[in-house]
């Protein structure tokens, strides 16, 4: 069993994240950092930089998780080849396949503005206007 990370490191890691987040500028993965399989320290640095945000002003809108996926890659996987079939499509070997929102879909109203992060993949965003 992987030792408990502290809540120095969380710390440590969370505001290395958001440095990166808030400058543009990536980092290395926090993987490399984390006890392997230790998804409560993950989502504890997730949870430290919710509330530096929540801090800040930022509000969130909706919240969700994808501990489902994690915990059963396959059956997600099966869901996803069937709603293809379903839909007159195919999953193909070499086919990347993303999660779906863990969220129901939220209305934008104007002056909104939107970013998403994927670690490995990339960021991207938007706003919307009138």
């Amino acid at each position: 069993m992987a030792k408990p990370i502290s809540a120095t490191k969380i710390a440590a890691l969370a505001k290395r994240l958001r440095t990166a987040i808030e400058t543009g500028n990536g980092c290395k993965p926090l993987r490399n950092d984390l006890p392997a399989v230790d998804l409560d320290a993950a989502y504890a640095v997730q949870e430290t930089n919710t509330k530096h945000w929540l801090k800040a002003g930022r509000r969130p809108v909706e919240i969700g998780s994808t501990a489902a996926i994690l915990c059963r890659p396959a059956r997600s996987l099966a869901d996803a080849a069937r709603f293809a079939a379903e839909t007159g499509d195919t999953l193909e070997a070499g086919f990347v396949v993303l999660a779906s929102g863990a969220t129901a879909a939220v209305a934008l109203e104007v002056d909104t503005a939107v970013r998403v992060e994927v670690e490995g993949l990339g960021a991207t965003g938007f706003s919307v206007t009138a």
